[in-house]
């Protein structure tokens, strides 16, 4: 017994931990103030959804590249035209971000989010999807993501959503910003294996599920394995659990056998949970994390 806890100690101190990736949803309506398309009027209301993951990866400069596979931008206006990021585009967002002083302890923050591969439910074909916003704040944010939402659009000086539709430019000023409930539950996973070898192997990893809330939280847990050329691979079928106030749920010595015939590359590993019921309006609410690892 003394060995195996050594054993387990020594592979926890091999840990790579990876940034815990969030997947932040915001709604936006916008009214449009200039239209070259002839279908679209100004005064009309656009329905806005962002999705976005906050782990993307960073440039070094002042761009984050979001490939998360539900990453996107959706606008839906009033004559049923929805045009949204192409969900085959190997790069779902490229989002920019850019902060700097101007005043003492007061800094402009520039969040930009565009999408240069769109599509829509018509014939018409969507070049690309702007949404521009900047606001002044107290704390110089270092050209980090937006993450939370809870300035008011008032604070907004810039505030557009732009989009191309068959080369003709429509720009509208958002009116409304909404989010939606962030789930009271966290999911963590993180993997102490060594690359799996071309003769396959087993995966070891821990999975971690914890309820933050003060109520008894129903979810359904599941997971899947993203292949390296994009392929859903289905790990296991949702499982309901009953999480008591604060309680964590951790398993340390997780594994699956990555069979000998996966083709070799790169993987990730996603672990999500969903709020069946909590009896504070955050059913439906969705949390996930992920690992990667190698099969030689």
């Amino acid at each position: 017994m003394k060995m195996m806890i050594k054993v387990f100690a020594i592979a926890l101190s091999m840990i790579t931990f990876f940034a815990n990736a969030e997947i932040v949803t915001v709604g936006f309506k916008s009214t449009v103030s200039y239209s070259d398309n002839p279908d679209i009027s100004v005064g009309e209301t656009i329905d806005i959804s962002l999705t976005y993951d906050t782990a993307s990866a960073f440039d070094g400069g002042n761009i984050y590249f979001d490939i998360s596979p539900g990453s996107n931008i959706t606008a839906t206006f009033e004559n049923g035209l929805v045009v949204n990021t192409n969900p085959a585009a190997p790069n779902k967002i490229d989002m920019y971000s850019y902060s700097y002083e101007v005043a003492p302890a007061t800094f402009n923050y520039d969040t930009n989010f565009h999408s240069y591969d769109a599509v829509s439910n018509t014939a018409a074909t969507v070049m690309n999807m702007d949404l521009l916003l900047s606001n002044v704040v107290s704390t110089n944010p270092n050209n980090a993501l937006r993450v939370t939402w809870d300035d008011d659009v008032s604070a907004f000086s810039i505030k557009d959503f732009n989009v191309m539709i068959d080369g003709l430019f429509v720009q509208s000023t958002i009116t409304e910003i909404s989010t939606a409930p962030e789930s009271p539950v966290t999911v963590e996973a993180t993997t102490y294996s060594a690359p799996i070898s071309s003769y396959g192997g087993r995966l070891y990893f821990i999975r971690d599920v914890i309820n933050t809330s003060t109520n008894t939280v129903e979810i359904k847990r599941w997971a899947y394995i993203t292949w390296p050329d994009g392929t859903h691979y289905n790990r296991d079928s949702p499982k309901k659990f009953i999480l008591d106030p604060m309680e964590q749920n951790i398993q340390t010595s997780a594994y699956f056998t990555v069979p000998s015939y996966w083709p070799a590359g790169t993987y990730e590993y996603h672990l999500n949970s969903i709020v069946v019921q909590d009896g504070q309006g955050n059913e439906g609410t969705v949390s996930q994390d992920s690992f990667m690892f190698t099969k030689e």
